[in-house]
C-alpha cells in the first residue's frame, strides 16, 4: 500500500487504532458498527470524550438491540438503525479507520481481524460522503432520551436542533420525497441543494434541503466540502458559505 494511503493494523492492533480515534478526536466521533458489546476501556474513552465536549455519534444494525443504546443515550451520543448495515467504520474530524472488527469485546481478544487507517484527503471525503450522505438518511434515528431528563420531559420542550446552529431559522422549504417530486416537476423551485441536488427555493443562505440541513447541522461546519452549485447545479466544489460556482456567484454580484 502506498505509504501516503494510511497504515495497516492486525489483531489487538485494531482496538488501539479505534481508542486512537476516540482518544484524539476534537469535535466528533462516528462509530460504524453492525454488531456491538462494548468492552470497559471502551466505554471509558467515549465517556470521557462526551465529557470533552465531543459529539458522538453511533450506527449500528437495525436488527440488532445493543445494550448500549441506554447508555449512549446518557452521554447525549446521537445513534442511528440502519438496515442490512454491514460496514465497519470508525473516524473523528481527521482521522478514518476502516476495519473488519465489530465493536464487541470478544473479538477485540480473540478475533482475527484487520484495519487500514485512510491518511488521503480524497479517499476520506468519500468515505464521509459515505457515512454521511448515505448511511445516515437511510437510518431510523433512536429518540431514547437520557435517564435523568425522563421525569422532567412532559414540561421542558424540546429544542430545535436548527436553532442551536443558526441565529434565525432558514425559510420553510420542500424536503425528502416531497422535494424530490418538486425536483422532478420543477415547480415552485430555482435551486439545487449543494450536497444531494435536489430542487429547493434558491436561499444562499440556506442552500440545503430539510434531509441535508439536518445531517450538516450535526457540525454546522460552513466551509464542509459539498458537490452542486446552488443556482444552476452543476457539480462543482461548494460549500454551505460558498453556494455557488464562480460563473453563477459573478452573474449574482452584477
Amino acid at each position: 500500500m502506498p505509504n501516503d494511503i494510511g497504515s495497516v493494523f492486525f489483531d489487538d492492533g485494531v482496538t488501539s487504532g479505534i481508542s486512537d480515534i476516540i482518544r484524539t478526536a476534537k469535535d466528533h466521533i462516528i462509530l460504524v458498527s453492525p454488531y456491538n458489546k462494548f468492552w470497559i476501556h471502551l466505554r471509558d474513552d467515549l465517556t470521557l470524550a462526551s465529557k470533552r465536549g465531543v459529539k458522538i455519534i453511533f450506527i449500528y444494525r437495525s436488527d440488532e438491540t445493543p445494550e448500549e443504546l441506554g447508555w449512549f443515550a446518557n452521554l447525549n451520543a446521537t445513534i442511528y438503525a440502519v438496515e442490512r448495515l454491514h460496514a465497519k467504520i470508525f473516524l473523528n474530524e481527521s482521522s478514518i479507520l476502516m476495519t473488519s472488527m465489530n465493536l464487541v469485546e470478544s473479538s477485540s481478544k480473540n478475533s482475527k481481524e484487520i484495519a487500514i487507517r485512510i491518511d488521503d484527503k480524497n479517499i476520506q471525503h468519500e468515505i464521509r460522503q459515505y457515512v454521511l450522505g448515505r448511511l445516515i438518511p437511510l437510518g431510523v434515528e433512536h429518540k431514547e432520551k437520557p435517564a435523568e431528563l425522563k421525569k422532567t420531559s412532559s414540561t421542558r420542550p424540546a429544542r430545535s436542533p436548527r436553532k442551536k446552529t443558526l441565529q434565525t431559522p432558514p425559510p420553510v422549504r420542500p424536503g425528502g420525497i416531497l422535494g424530490k417530486i418538486l425536483g422532478v416537476l420543477d415547480l415552485g423551485t430555482d435551486g439545487y441543494c449543494v450536497r444531494c441536488s435536489t430542487r429547493i427555493p434558491f436561499d444562499t443562505d440556506c442552500p440545503l434541503c430539510d434531509d441535508c440541513y439536518a445531517i450538516w447541522s450535526q457540525y454546522g461546519d460552513p466551509e464542509y466540502e459539498e458537490n452542486i452549485c446552488h443556482h444552476c447545479g452543476k457539480g462543482i466544489s461548494t460549500s454551505y458559505a460558498r453556494p455557488l460556482c464562480f460563473s453563477c456567484y459573478k452573474t449574482s454580484s452584477r
